[in-house]
């Protein structure tokens, strides 16, 4: 189970579109941070130098593109603690601001957030730890692709430029619901073979559960998606 929760995450995280362009087809669905890197942004900053001149450079670039007021940041373990001495020390404890509705304190303090007003922005910060691979597969490669990364999403709404009675948020997870066979609940399949299960389908004895899901990400206006990364 934990296992199949990880690859679901990653792909929603990770995952691209696969193509084969010798017979033409394509499989698989974008992920948040490969739509990032198609249409969105990136800020570039030193290692150990995350301080409020970049933070108002990233504000800046929310501006410019109509970004929602309110945005999550998920970081890896260097840059959280390049954020904490960068920014935390400099605003006295205690400084928070909160936002409203769906996006509550509650929520936020559930969710393990530390939220900060800056520029009339609310950014939510939290330590995203399976960007490290230390703590994703147990080993320290020499190159690590998300050393010193994050990725700033908005928590607001697009329109639809073709038809403005359609708006819709800025990340949704979308699902489209397995065939028939064994359960099904929140969009996952699972069903057992093998003639130890307690529905045996031929005469080995063996048992075992397969699941499935089909699971993608919908990102809009990922002008407003910010990648930042150690320059």
């Amino acid at each position: 189970n934990t296992r199949f929760k990880n690859y679901v995450e990653d792909k929603l995280i990770r995952g691209d579109v696969q193509s084969n362009t010798a017979i033409n087809t394509s499989l698989g669905s974008q992920g948040i941070i490969s739509k990032i890197n198609t249409d969105g942004e990136t800020v570039g900053y030193s290692a150990g130098a995350l301080d409020i001149p970049k933070l108002h450079e990233i504000t800046r670039i929310m501006d410019v593109n109509g970004g929602a007021n309110e945005v999550v940041w998920l970081q890896d373990i260097f840059q959280r603690q390049d954020f904490s001495d960068g920014l935390f020390q400099t605003f006295p404890a205690g400084a928070f601001v909160w936002g409203q509705g769906e996006k509550s304190e509650d929520a936020s303090v559930a969710y393990g957030f530390q939220n900060r007003l800056i520029d009339g922005y609310l950014i939510k910060v939290k330590k995203y730890r399976n960007f490290n691979s230390e703590f994703s597969t147990g080993t320290t490669p020499a190159v690590d692709y998300f050393r010193n990364y994050g990725v700033i999403i908005p928590q607001g709404t697009a329109m639809d430029y073709k038809d403005s009675t359609k708006i819709y948020k800025n990340l949704t997870v979308m699902f489209q619901q397995p065939p028939a066979g064994g359960t099904i609940g929140n969009g996952i399949r699972v069903w057992e073979h093998g003639g130890g299960s307690r529905k045996p389908s031929d005469g080995t004895m063996e048992d075992y559960v397969e699941m499935i899901t089909y699971r993608s990400t919908r990102v809009c206006a990922a002008n407003q998606f910010i990648q930042v990364e150690s320059a």
